[in-house]
């Protein structure tokens, strides 16, 4: 028996000499990253923002390395060890409050208002009216709660609602978002993969009423002149606002009255794109209006192009979609991580594929954002953007550059 067989006993099989040396260093590797892991929040606590950066981004190279040795190894044990890791950290992350953003009192604040079946869009937390919903737990976590009424949109309002049915504590909450990761946006290409496109668009679009971005991965299965797709989910977001219209354009929340300001993104200073041309030739008049009207016109070509491909295998869906995500998080570079948590799914569903390398520096670059103390040794924004999205660019150029290489190398074989 040859060294790339593997050996059967019972209904498993064992590893080959090579790939189970692999295995023994996906083990070690593995061990190293739970003690990163296991020391992060008291790191955090101890030396701010950038100690959090530090450890968390070299957890981020050692899981690219536990990747590679993952793809090596064979048998069963992998997927074993790999998931049992996973549920562990999440697991461990229960042990502890919140970190990094408040964010998760204001869904569960969101669901309590609801389900004493007040709209969740018509008053700020702060508002005398709701006095009678707050508590010693929840009330005082939740940020911007004098000034911003929610800003999460109608699908993540139902799940808000639902979740705390069950509980109202963060750790509830949790266990709820962990069993959501990408499920909706991911289930609903799954769909269209197998045939049901018009049931995947409704899936996608739900998902994109939790998580706008979302919604581009629409391009990847939507056929060209098909109009049922389109009026199917423009239905299908209209009967998931109509319980809350009643306030009218207040169903956008603290979106358009105050979060996209907040972020820099009306008066430009949040796009990393536009900040590097001021910063070579200075602030213009309607420079903003300028680069919105671009960046528009970028991701409308870009999804035309997708949804016009011919040639639609799994593999180019998620391409696909992937480079469409990267695209709009390019342009409108977001000031939070977590925004890029959306496109960490491809990873793993892309594997070795040339397209994996900018998800991959996305994922590692997003932690460059951690922004949670005040401290004057801070990254500063500009830089750290540079460096979370520059990365990106290169590696999206070297993965162009290699399936071109790759595709030309197959041509000449054939």
């Amino acid at each position: 028996m040859s060294s790339s067989q593997s050996i059967a006993i019972g209904d498993s099989k064992c590893a080959t000499p090579s790939s189970g040396s692999a295995l023994t260093k996906l083990v070690v590797v593995g061990g190293v990253i739970a003690a990163l892991v296991a020391a992060t929040p008291f790191i955090f606590r101890a030396g701010g923002d950038n100690a959090y950066i530090a450890i968390a981004v070299m957890t981020a190279i050692l899981t690219c390395a536990a990747a590679v040795l993952a793809g090596r190894a064979k048998g069963r044990l992998v997927l074993i060890f790999i998931l049992a890791l996973a549920i562990a950290f999440r697991g461990y992350a229960l042990f502890f409050e919140p970190l990094l953003s408040s964010d998760i009192y204001r869904y569960i604040w969101d669901g309590i208002v609801q389900a004493h079946g007040i709209n969740p869009y018509r008053f700020v937390p702060a508002d005398p009216a709701l006095a009678h919903l707050r508590d010693a737990t929840i009330y005082p976590n939740i940020n911007r709660a004098d000034y911003a009424p929610t800003i999460y949109p109608p699908v993540a309002q139902f799940f808000f609602l639902l979740v705390t049915r069950f509980g109202t504590s963060t750790v509830v909450m949790r266990i709820a978002l962990l069993g959501c990761e990408a499920v909706l946006m991911l289930l609903g290409i799954w769909l269209a993969v197998l045939g049901r496109v018009q049931y995947g668009a409704l899936v996608i679009a739900l998902a994109s009423l939790v998580k706008p971005f979302a919604a581009l991965a629409l391009a990847s299965i939507w056929r060209p002149w098909d109009w049922k797709m389109p009026l199917a989910v423009i239905a299908a977001v209209v009967a998931c606002y109509l319980p809350y219209v009643s306030l009218g354009w207040g169903v956008l929340g603290f979106l358009p009255s105050g979060y996209l300001s907040e972020e820099g993104l009306l008066s430009g200073e949040g796009f990393w794109l536009l900040s590097l041309w001021r910063l070579a030739f200075g602030e213009m008049r309607y420079d903003v209006a300028c680069y919105a009207v671009l960046a528009a016109a970028l991701l409308l070509i870009l999804a035309f192009r997708v949804a016009f491909r011919r040639e639609r295998t799994v593999g180019t869906i998620l391409a696909d979609v992937n480079m469409l995500l990267l695209a709009v998080l390019l342009l409108l570079s977001p000031s939070y991580p977590w925004y890029f948590l959306i496109v960490a799914p491809f990873v793993a569903l892309l594997a070795n594929a040339p397209a994996s390398a900018p998800t991959w520096a996305a994922s590692i670059g997003a932690l460059l954002l951690t922004n949670e103390t005040e401290s004057l040794n801070n990254i500063p924004w500009l830089l750290a953007r540079s460096l979370l999205f520059g990365s990106v660019l290169i590696c999206w150029a070297l993965s162009v550059w290699a399936g071109r290489a790759k595709r030309a190398s197959t041509e000449q074989v054939a």
